[in-house]
């Protein structure tokens, strides 16, 4: 059995690996696949950074198990991973605090103008050249998605005092109950939140989610988090929204286009706050999802039942 790890993996998970019998591995940081390792890869471990489009998948002709550790997956091609029985597995746990965590940080940054604080210092100027921030406490936190990353926002959150309400059809009463968070539809959210922060994969469904629609119902002054993924938001109408202050201030860790291109006009803005698509890059989360992936593919070659198997 052939396994190639693509990207990042944690020795110490990659270890449990060596074990096994009968498998060789195959390390490469090309994040890319070239025509050779299409030809002979049997289990394909990948983060991210490496894209399985259907033209891709086409070429690899005896790949049975896909395993990405990371929470997200429209990397890949789950619909023609599903016609050729290519079974695909994900981490969605391994990131749960740390991309929480992040959404919090964007939050502070955004609400105490930290971006201008810090072009004061480098100014030597002092805290008269900074607007007057605002609290979180007391503020109304409307999340989008309350699943595993979502619902331990509502958990920091509620730590500094804040309302939450949350919109997410796809989880039942008892979530909202487990994590005292109020369920919205998704307009109500917009017009009753101080701060408005996504937690959702992207699909066809949540693809721009936050357009011009939207924007014309948010409240003016709405804080606008995104650190789920780029394509939720429609960086052009968010863009227009922010020029006219209609949103306040946007905190953004992922983007349509990664890297952001340097041409981009959210580069120009003084109420973005931005960072490079941080959400589950430390330690900790890299380290638990080399081994969820790991143990996945152990599972698999044990030909025991997968957990978060997306295919």
């Amino acid at each position: 059995m052939n396994i190639l790890i693509k990207d990042v993996y944690t020795p110490d998970a990659l270890a449990l690996l060596q074990t096994k019998e009968d498998v060789n591995l195959t390390r490469s940081y090309n994040l890319q696949l070239n025509e050779a390792e299409l030809e002979e890869t049997d289990i394909l471990l990948i983060r991210s950074r490496t894209k399985l489009s259907k033209e891709v998948l086409a070429k690899a002709k005896k790949i049975e198990f896909i395993v990405t550790a990371t929470s997200g997956y429209d990397h890949i091609d789950l619909e023609y991973c599903r016609q050729n029985q290519i079974k695909v597995a994900h981490t969605p746990d391994a990131n749960r605090d740390s991309a929480a965590e992040l959404a919090i940080m964007l939050m502070l940054n955004c609400i105490r103008h930290s971006r201008d604080a810090l072009t004061s210092i480098k100014a030597n100027n002092w805290r008269q050249e900074v607007p007057r921030g605002h609290t979180l406490s007391g503020k109304t936190l409307g999340i989008i998605g309350l699943g595993r990353v979502g619902s331990r926002v509502a958990e920091l959150a509620q730590g500094f005092k804040m309302k939450v309400t949350a919109f997410d059809p796809y989880q039942p009463d008892e979530q909202f109950q487990t994590y005292h968070v109020e369920r919205s539809g998704y307009t109500e959210l917009l017009k009753q939140s101080d701060i408005v922060s996504y937690h959702v994969p992207l699909t066809e469904e949540t693809r721009y989610m936050l357009n011009d629609r939207a924007l014309a119902s948010i409240s003016k002054g709405t804080i606008v988090i995104n650190a789920c993924r780029g394509g939720v938001v429609d960086e052009q109408a968010l863009y227009q929204a922010l020029v006219s202050r209609k949103i306040a201030a946007a905190g953004l860790d992922v983007f349509e286009q990664e890297p952001l291109p340097k041409e981009s006009d959210l580069r120009t803005l003084p109420n973005v706050f931005m960072t490079t698509h941080l959400g589950a890059y430390t330690y900790e989360s890299i380290s638990a999802a080399s081994r969820q992936a790991v143990q996945a593919v152990c599972l698999f070659l044990e030909n025991k039942e997968v957990p978060c198997c997306l295919v």
